[in-house]
């Protein structure tokens, strides 16, 4: 028989040693994202007749310093660098020299003041004192854009020099005074004092304050600035086209096409193999939509490398070699891409009435059968189909027809409708798609007027998304009057191109010979479009803008 345990330590013990047998993981608990905050400064912040030779501040947790050298700026510069340390949370900053009288100082730490733990960054952390009886209290603000698609860009660097400094600065040099844009693209520099400035904006990939990055994006003014006038400054943030045109990579895709990629979009581009075994006449080259990429067909080729020599518009050369595959003995085979002829369109199941069909043969065409391209509507075959191609490698082929409203059509390509280059034919190939109805549409009446009409000539663009393409785009002459139909509901942003040059796009700026990107000018509002209505618009252009 066995006796009951009267004595309740032992419960005790049994408790203790079951609980330490279940071991649980301690949970992580929630990150810290906070950056470090200040708590007291030594001698305060914005102190004046500022006679000391150092400051401290304290924070509320362990700190660190991150690439102090490259993000402390001071302004006025110090004769040598001031001796900076880190004490658990504490900051300490030291110099030798003895300052100037009746002068604002300040110390911009930008993003080198972290948390120790999870290197939370203190953005923008400033202190300023003046050794004389006031702050300088003059201030700058304005906002930055980017030059094309025209919306806010935050995060980026405004920055200030002496009227003195050379375009140089931009590169090597530090600036006087700087400050970061705000969400909404909003900057402010404060404790400004009296003078004139040369001001900058820079998205900073290295955080180096340099512009020295071929991927950077940058503003500038055109004029010096005054720290007195009150008036906000907008800058128009562009990329440059700095490095020199060059072939990125060139490549076979496979056997008869090569792709040969720019460094950027080319106007014009010869192509000439420095020798060949093959028949006569047996290349065709072709630009990409983007004209980045230099496509380069050919047939017949007897060689294990093909050398093209490249000759840009600018008179510079180029030379490449591409090794070449052996031609497919069996189209299809796994691994390699097929040659027989294939067609992509513009249709994505609907096609806008007022556009035509547009067919995209996977290679060069040597001819097409009008016989075996049938036109179906509602299952009725069509009268009156036409095809038109202004294409040398008749890669692409407009389908002309007065489409009908709210009407199911499709589009059959019977057998060997289509040979290409290689002599291969095509398969039975066939696109279905619908039109939508009349009622589905919106249109607007435009007229655009300026005191003294747009400057010659401007590139109207109608976009709804800002960085996306052109819904709409007309050439427009002074005082002009269009009108827009067939347009699907939505809201549009309408933009009006100062095409200085008149090579129909936008261009983009250069610091170096101070010519700003071409001016964008946008309306307003967007305007919302909706269905089944005609809306009247009248833009007047400001004779400054």
């Amino acid at each position: 028989m066995m006796k009951k345990v009267r004595n309740p330590h032992f419960y005790f013990i049994f408790l203790l040693f079951n609980s330490c047998a279940n071991i649980v993981t301690p949970g992580g608990g929630i990150k810290d994202s906070t950056s470090p905050v200040p708590l007291r400064y030594t001698p305060g912040n914005n102190s004046i007749n500022y006679r000391d030779r150092s400051f401290n501040v304290s924070f509320n947790e362990y700190i660190q310093l991150k690439d102090l050298d490259n993000q402390l700026i001071i302004s006025p510069p110090l004769k040598e660098a001031p001796d900076v340390e880190v004490r658990k949370k504490n900051l300490r900053v030291h110099w030798k020299d003895s300052l100037p009288d009746n002068t604002t100082y300040n110390f911009n730490f930008g993003g080198s003041v972290a948390d120790l733990n999870e290197g939370n960054v203190l953005e923008n952390f400033k202190y300023t004192f003046s050794t004389g009886s006031y702050i300088d209290s003059l201030s700058v603000r304005g906002s930055v854009y980017s030059a094309f698609e025209r919306i806010p860009q935050p995060g980026t660097l405004v920055m200030l020099y002496g009227e003195t400094s050379d375009d140089s600065v931009f590169s090597r040099g530090r600036p006087l005074y700087f400050s970061k844009t705000n969400a909404e693209g909003d900057f402010v520099i404060n404790n400004l004092k009296p003078g004139r400035f040369r001001i900058t904006a820079l998205k900073d990939m290295n955080s180096n304050y340099h512009y020295d990055q071929p991927g950077e994006s940058i503003a500038f003014g055109d004029n010096l600035i005054n720290s007195t006038d009150t008036n906000r400054l907008h800058l128009l943030l562009f990329q440059e086209l700095k490095e020199p045109q060059r072939i990125l990579k060139t490549y076979q895709e496979y056997p008869g096409k090569i792709n040969i990629i720019f460094h950027h979009a080319v106007e014009m581009a010869a192509v000439h193999p420095l020798y060949a075994s093959g028949k006569k006449g047996w290349e065709l080259r072709e630009l990409s939509a983007g004209k980045d990429t230099l496509i380069y067909w050919y047939t017949d080729l007897y060689a294990d490398t093909l050398a093209l020599e490249v000759l840009y518009s600018s008179g510079m050369r180029d030379t490449v070699r591409v090794p070449i595959k052996a031609k497919a003995e069996k189209s299809g085979r796994r691994g390699e891409a097929s040659n027989k002829p294939a067609v992509k369109s513009n249709t994505a199941g609907f096609l806008d009435l007022n556009t035509p069909l547009f067919l995209t043969a996977s290679n060069p065409l040597k001819e097409y059968d009008r016989k075996k391209i049938i036109l179906y509507a509602d299952s009725i075959p069509a009268e009156g189909m036409e095809l038109k191609s202004e294409d040398p490698a008749l890669r692409n082929i407009s389908v002309l027809y007065p489409w009908k409203e709210n009407t199911s059509y499709r589009l059959l390509l019977l057998p060997s409708a289509m040979e290409n280059i290689f002599g291969q034919q095509n398969d039975t190939l066939q696109i279905s798609f619908r039109t939508r109805a009349l009622s589905d549409y919106g249109s607007i009446n435009l007229k655009i007027r300026g005191k003294e009409g747009p400057r010659l000539p401007y590139i109207l663009q109608m976009v709804s998304d800002p960085g996306g393409p052109a819904a709409r785009e007309y050439v427009v002459k002074g005082d002009t009057s269009i009108g827009v139909t067939y347009l699907l509901p939505g809201k549009y942003m309408l933009k009006l191109i100062e095409d200085k040059n008149g090579n129909g796009k936008w261009d983009t700026g250069d610091y170096y010979s101070h010519k700003q990107p071409e001016k964008v000018i946008c309306y307003p509002d967007k305007v919302t479009i909706r269905a089944n209505w005609d809306m009247d618009l009248l833009w007047e252009i400001p004779g400054d803008k």
